[in-house]
């Protein structure tokens, strides 16, 4: 007659074992996985092609800039990179020093700004404003960008139709040396935006 001991003891000897032999669902298992006949199949008559690094405008390790609540009116859509602009010739304007002899465009309520900046040394970040003229206002709330290694960078920001029309200012400037010599300025017009045909 068999013993109630002899039919538990193996029995918890194997619960031991095969609970060392798994590996929890959260962690990789040591073993690679087998494929199975099919996938060994389709994998043999059909070879992946080895995968290619696509070139983006972003730089590794170039921070994200998103936009972040604020007390100000509502922020924009805003975006910046590394390196010279990725955009149509012609299409990125780039702020000047002094605010009498600056450029103003102007723009419709909704539409895309391309600011671009260059001349930095490489790895520099660049405080990227934009408000009211002649206010401290900043829509942009800190917004950086970070010099490429050809000392450029470059900013899309949407022009939000809460903001109104009017006179804005884009100001441009080091962060890490003689900010104030270093400032550049870019005068944009807000006009209404064209009525929707539709």
């Amino acid at each position: 007659m068999l013993k109630l001991s002899s039919l538990i003891i193996p029995a918890a000897v194997a619960v031991v074992l095969v609970g060392c032999g798994t590996a929890p669902a959260d962690e990789p298992s040591a073993q690679p996985a087998t494929p199975s006949a099919t996938e060994s199949a389709s994998a043999s008559a059909t070879p992946t092609p080895p995968v290619t690094p696509t070139t983006e405008p972003a730089e590794p390790g170039e921070p994200a800039i998103e936009p972040t609540p604020t007390t100000t009116p509502v922020d924009a859509m805003k975006t910046c990179y590394s390196g010279a602009p990725q955009t149509a010739d012609g299409e990125a304007k780039y702020p000047t020093p002094g605010y009498e002899q600056r450029t103003i465009i102007e723009m419709a309520q909704g539409t895309t700004l391309t600011v671009a900046g260059d001349g930095y040394a490489p790895g520099i970040e660049v405080l990227v404003s934009f408000g009211p003229d002649r206010t401290d206002a900043d829509f942009m709330n800190g917004l950086t960008a970070v010099a490429g290694p050809d000392g450029s960078y470059w900013c899309q920001i949407v022009l939000d139709p809460t903001w109104g029309v009017g006179d804005f200012t884009m100001m441009t400037g080091t962060l890490e040396s003689n900010f104030e010599a270093s400032k550049r300025y870019l005068g944009v017009k807000i006009v209404p935006a064209p009525p929707s045909q539709g």
